[in-house]
């Protein structure tokens, strides 16, 4: 066998390939870039017949001519590299020069080109010989500003290439004459990756037009193998390890008959030998879904497992697919397992067809299982619900929203299709969902904001005709009329989700949307309803190719995983039932920003799919975009450093608070945005000096520095006792222990100051009880309380009319006790005696004590009158000990049962402004042998 090549003489091939040159010229057909190439095999039979790859059909040399020359129409204009990888559409054209006429030879497909990483895919090019059909898909390889593309590239292989050059958008179209140089032979020899020993056979030149084909969310995934699946998938789930597990009606798998109903995908579609679940599932699964511990729970219509008519309906299996026998859910159930769910407390919510659970024949088509599988007798939902139960699904709250074909509850006609039950299963009354829904609901979603979406086969809501299908409903279950989706969807949807960026991916099988017969299976919404155009499904999905989408997921990469009753899908034969799909990249993560004179600098983390990978929809992130708000300012990493994680975003506001969001694009849009990263952009820094008196603290104590607008927060404590007020040049304000400046915008000031608590506003005697009074002048001038006889003559003489300044100039003037000890002392030694027997300590010597009442402002008080002085002057802490003085005073008079003055003058002398210090006067008095 022998390889084909291909060479033009200006790339200094060797001169076997400027015959070529030589054949172009007799043909009149104009030198340019080289661009085509198609995967041959040659027989040896010299060059005279050859056979075109994977085809049995034979063809002569001239007609190889011929469909070389359509390949080198392909490819190709001139100008700079793309910045995104561009899809070419080359439109249906007859393949020239025409060497012989035995019937016309068509091209036609597509290509995409990658100009950054001057590499090419998803090559799909469909040629015509002579009625015969043909078809060409290659892989890229990156070659001096060339793109070859090729199925075979190596010695003694049989080849084939495609060459493109000077490849770039050029506004959409390409519109330039190609020459082409085609070889066959055996490959005996490389030259950069191609033939170099092999003759050429074949030159083209002729004018086409490539227009480009805007790559598009919903593009067909053809790197994820195609399945020969023989019927339908309907549940299809990724799992934690980004693995996928999806479940069906098929009864073989790419032609092994033991590979039915159930199988696992390895993220790039290849089937998982190592997950071997039963065989012989006899019938459908249903719904599937991985457990906390890993292991899966599965639901369908299958009678029995591995011939075990007992195992029906419900299993679980562990991680390896192995049957867990320790699962025992209720035997016998006698109808279709439909929807499943593991609750956040470990236990399963299961909905079907199934009747009379566990013998109970109030036990329909909804049941709650414990984690070993027996039935939850604790969860009572209303009996004889009358149909099918389609979808469950557990709401945030912790209720349960169940959609179905049952058209009453308990009796109830106006209860159905919809209902929400409460953790104990119990009908949720004020939850008012439309009533009418004329036909079932296939799916339930609870959305992001706390509002339900709702898919099924419904054609009218309480009777409106154009809500058919599919509505929203605020979280009470009234009709969100804010929600207008296309109308007259031509049939059931039977999956709805909200995506992570928000919009909403309806599938079903319907084959027409809103009349368009472009549209079918599935769509995407934007949160208000409306048709997400830019969301492209491959023709033999959409319009009268329609057919059924019953489940699909957004992967944690992005792409979607589709599965359903679908055929041919993309024009393959072996991809049935089973795609994916691409998409947008996910939200980057982990978003943060550093503060900057006038701007942001914004990092951030690549999105990262369940199994590691870079989550970009199935196609490499081309850029980033963060955005600053308010002003929406922005930064971007673009080609050639697409996988940068950091930008800066400039021309802010100083001192502005922003937040920031990422988003991801490639050649499909952009991501949803980033959670927001909060900021400020910096200013001019300036020094805020805080500082705190005694008794207390302000954290931080001493300079630092805030830039311009900002605002600085310090931390005030008060010792106990005290509180604290806070001034200052700042500005601010003190909430709690929190004080917060107004925004700096100069040098200042923050200075705390803390006071005592329970200082008195006005003289303390206005503040005491008459009793306390004469006690504080008899603890005073007499270092004693009262005994209880001078007490009763002292209320009695003031409340008719004398005052406590006549009860003090009575003990200073005519009692003994008073002049034989304090009356006999000077001002300079009475003053620390008064504050002794008042204020259990001594006077400072400083102006606020002695120095004060000898020299300074007190120094104008008589002498005799110095004792009142002192009480109404007292401060906080001694009119606190003050208070605590007649109080234990009062309770020696009150409390004695001989007077003795030793005692008496014992029970005050060591009481202060604590608590204690009172405590432990009373129990002084109470241990008195007289007491």
């Amino acid at each position: 066998m022998r390889a084909v090549s291909l060479f033009t003489c200006q790339y200094g091939i060797p001169s076997l390939a400027c015959s070529a040159k030589r054949f172009a010229d007799s043909q009149r057909l104009p030198l340019g870039a080289l661009t085509g190439l198609l995967l041959l095999l040659a027989r040896h039979r010299g060059y005279e017949r050859v056979t075109l790859l994977s085809s049995s059909q034979s063809f002569s040399l001239v007609k190889l001519m011929r469909l070389l020359a359509g390949l080198f129409l392909i490819f190709g204009v001139v100008g700079t590299a793309l910045a995104d990888p561009i899809k070419w559409n080359i439109p249906t054209s007859t393949l020239t020069p025409e060497v012989t006429n035995t019937g016309p030879s068509t091209i036609s497909g597509t290509f995409v080109y990658d100009a950054d990483s001057n590499t090419t895919s998803e090559v799909n090019v469909n040629i015509t010989i002579d009625g015969d059909a043909y078809a060409l898909t290659a892989s890229g390889l990156n070659s001096n500003g060339y793109v070859r593309l090729m199925a075979a590239n190596q010695v003694g292989a049989v080849g084939a290439y495609v060459e493109v050059t000077n490849l770039t958008n050029a506004g959409g179209s390409i519109t330039e004459s190609r020459i082409g140089v085609i070889g066959v032979g055996e490959c005996t020899e490389l030259s950069d990756q191609l033939c170099s020993n092999v003759s050429p056979q074949a030159f083209l030149s002729n004018p086409i037009t490539l227009t480009s084909v805007p790559q598009a969310p919903g593009d067909l995934d053809t790197s994820f193998p195609a399945r020969a699946l023989n019927d339908a998938v309907d549940t299809v789930l990724e799992l934690s390890n980004g693995q996928y597990l999806i479940g069906g009606t098929f009864t073989d798998v790419d032609g092994i008959a033991t590979r039915d109903k159930l199988i696992r995908l390895n993220t790039n579609g290849t089937l998982d030998e190592s997950f071997t679940p039963p065989k012989d599932l006899n019938l459908s699964v249903w719904s599937v879904a991985e457990l906390s511990n890993g292991q899966y729970l599965i639901g369908g219509s299958f009678t029995d497992v591995d011939g075990i008519a007992t195992r029906d309906k419900l299993i679980r299996l562990n991680t390896n697919g192995s049957l867990d026998e320790s699962f025992t859910p209720p035997k016998d159930l006698n109808g279709t397992v439909h929807s499943l769910a593991e609750l956040s407390n470990g236990k399963y919510l299961i909905g079907g067809a199934f009747r009379n659970v566990g013998g109970d024949t109030t036990r329909d088509r909804l049941m709650r299982l414990n984690i070993d599988g027996s039935l939850d007798e604790s969860f009572t939902p209303p009996k004889d619900l009358n149909d099918s139960v389609w979808s469950v699904a557990e709401l945030s709250n912790g209720q349960y929203l169940i959609g179905g074909s049952f058209t009453d509850v308990d009796g109830i006609a106006t209860r159905d299709k919809l209902i929400r039950l409460n953790t104990n299963g119990t009908l949720d009354e004020s939850f008012t969902p439309p009533k009418d829904l004329n036909l079932g609901v296939w799916s339930v979603a609870e959305l992001s904001n706390g509002q339900y979406l709702i898919g099924g086969s419904f054609t009218d809501v309480d009777g409106i005709a154009t809500r058919d299908k599919l509505i929203r409903l605020n979280t009470n279950g009234t009709l969100d009329t804010s929600f207008t989706p296309p109308e007259d969807l031509s049939s059931t949807v039977y999956k709805v989700s909200e995506l992570r960026n928000g919009q909403y991916l309806i599938g079903g099988s319907f084959s027409n949307v809103g009349g368009d017969a472009t549209l079918g299976s599935l769509i995407r919404l934007d949160t208000g309803g409306s048709l997400d155009t830019r969301f492209t499904l491959p023709e033999t999905l959409v319009g009268g190719n329609a057919q059924s989408v019953f489940w699909f997921v957004e992967a944690s990469d992005g792409t979607y995983l589709v599965g359903g009753k679908l055929e041919d899908v993309g024009g393959d034969p072996t991809r049935d039932n089973l795609i994916r799909l691409l998409a947008e990249p996910q939200p980057p993560t982990s978003v943060t920003t550093t503060n900057g004179e006038s701007s942001l600098l914004v990092s951030w983390s690549a999105p990262t799919a369940n199994d590691g990978s870079i989550a970009d929809g199935g196609s490499s992130i081309t850029g980033y975009t963060a955005t600053a708000a308010p002003g929406g300012a922005t930064c971007t990493i673009t080609p050639p450093s697409p996988t940068g994680t950091s930008c800066t975003i400039t021309g802010l506001t100083n001192g502005t608070d922003y937040t920031v969001t990422v988003t991801a694009g490639n050649i499909r849009g952009n991501s949803g945005a980033s959670l927001a990263s909060a900021a400020t952009a910096a200013g001019p820094n300036y020094s805020v000096t805080a500082s705190g008196g005694a008794n207390g603290t302000i954290i931080q104590d001493g300079e630092r520095s805030v830039a311009q607008n900002q605002t600085a927060v310090f931390v005030v404590t008060p010792d106990a006792g005290y509180t604290a007020t806070v001034a200052g040049t700042c500005g601010g304000t003190l909430d709690n222990r929190i004080y917060r400046t107004n925004p700096v915008t100069s040098d200042c000031t923050v200075v705390a100051t803390f006071t005592q608590t329970g200082c008195p506003t006005e003289p303390v005697l206005n503040t005491l009880t008459l009793e306390q009074q004469i006690q504080l002048v008899y603890v005073g001038l007499l270092k004693r309380g009262a005994d209880r006889d001078g007490l009763a003559y002292w209320i009695n003489d003031i409340q008719s009319g004398f005052t406590i300044e006549k009860l003090r100039e009575n003990v200073v003037n005519s009692q003994p006790e008073y002049l034989q000890d304090l009356g006999l002392l000077t001002r300079a030694n009475l003053v620390p005696r008064f504050y002794q027997n008042l204020f259990s300590r001594t006077p400072p010597t400083d102006d606020t004590g002695l120095a004060y009442w000898l020299s300074g402002g007190g120094a104008t008080v008589k002498i005799d009158k110095l004792v009142l002085a002192l009480i109404n002057g007292a401060g906080c802490t001694d009119a606190k000990t003050l208070v605590n003085k007649a109080t234990v005073a009062a309770y020696y008079t009150n409390n004695y049962t001989t007077y003795v003055k030793a005692e008496a003058i014992e029970a005050v002398a060591n009481v202060d402004s604590t608590d204690a210090s009172v405590t432990a006067a009373k129990t002084y008095v109470d241990g008195l042998s007289n007491g």
